[in-house]
């Protein structure tokens, strides 16, 4: 199994819930979805943008095939590039990986590539926290696709609002996570960014010492100056930062996204350019 088979199960998962009388129509239904999206990442600054509505399977099909493999190949690379990261998979017991805003499933999945690639038999468990309770059918089925991996695999949906402290005041098992991610989360919930600083504070002040946090996200001022707050605020100390270029891998099988790749106007993106950066608490 590659990643792109994966994701391929999960659309078919996701197809099946849009409503229409036709798979055309459905086709349509996604392309207009890709133009609304585009337009809601625009600027995510713009206190006027509608947010996109993940509880419509319409919009998390879009943003699985559109986004989600580029996302999960800029998490495979970034621990491909850190040694830090790269070298837990080589532990004894679990690796366990809090995933937060991981609804979409850009972490799990680059983490799982990562497993994969490199030929890892560390157990990995992987927690996807994301207000939207929807992510949690999307997923729901992985272990089922994963009997033939040379590992345990584990992923546990929590519905957690980083702005509502009554959805994670009691949660504590992801709390033991060795690595918390962060992939294109802090931008997504930038107009709200204050009201969620009682759990960013919260999460590192409970999490282990030594575990490390990984941000990924467009690479502009606004987004950097989020980023960076987790070490000035919050006390974790930066390990690596940088902006960084990166094309997707297309060395996987992309026939494995068929008939979707033939029946949309849009294809997966290819490229981005962000801004990483990894800390730890000490």
């Amino acid at each position: 199994m590659n990643v792109f088979q994966l994701i391929k199960r999960v659309l078919d998962g996701e197809f099946g819930r849009i409503g229409g009388s036709s798979d055309a129509a459905k086709y349509a239904q996604v392309d207009r979805r890709h133009t609304e999206l585009a337009t809601a990442y625009a600027d995510l600054t713009d206190p006027g943008r509608a947010a996109p509505d993940y509880s419509d399977a319409v919009t998390r099909f879009a943003y699985i095939y559109k986004y989600t493999t580029c996302h999960a190949d800029i998490v495979y690379s970034t621990i491909d590039a850190y040694r830090e990261l790269s070298d837990l998979f080589d532990g004894d017991g679990w690796l366990k990986v809090a995933c937060v805003g991981g609804g979409p499933g850009s972490d799990f999945l680059g983490v799982l590539k990562y497993a994969l690639r490199k030929g890892k038999t560390r157990s990995l468990k992987c927690f996807l926290l994301d207000r939207e309770n929807a992510w949690g059918d999307t997923w729901s089925d992985v272990e089922e696709h994963s009997e033939d991996l040379e590992f345990r695999l584990s992923t546990h949906f929590q519905p957690l609002d980083v702005t509502d402290s009554r959805t994670w005041a009691a949660q504590e098992k992801y709390r033991s996570a060795q690595v918390f991610t962060f992939i294109y989360f802090l931008s997504e919930i930038f107009r709200i960014e204050e009201a969620a600083r009682p759990f960013f504070k919260e999460l590192v002040d409970n999490a282990n010492v030594g575990a490390y946090f990984l941000f990924v996200d467009n690479d502009t001022q606004a987004f950097r100056r989020q980023i960076e707050r987790f070490s000035t605020e919050y006390g974790l100390q930066v390990v690596t930062a940088a902006s960084y270029s990166h094309g997707t891998d297309t060395s996987e099988e992309k026939r494995d996204l068929e008939p979707y790749l033939s029946s949309l106007k849009d294809k997966p993106k290819l490229g981005a350019k962000i801004y990483r950066a990894l800390m730890v608490k000490r």
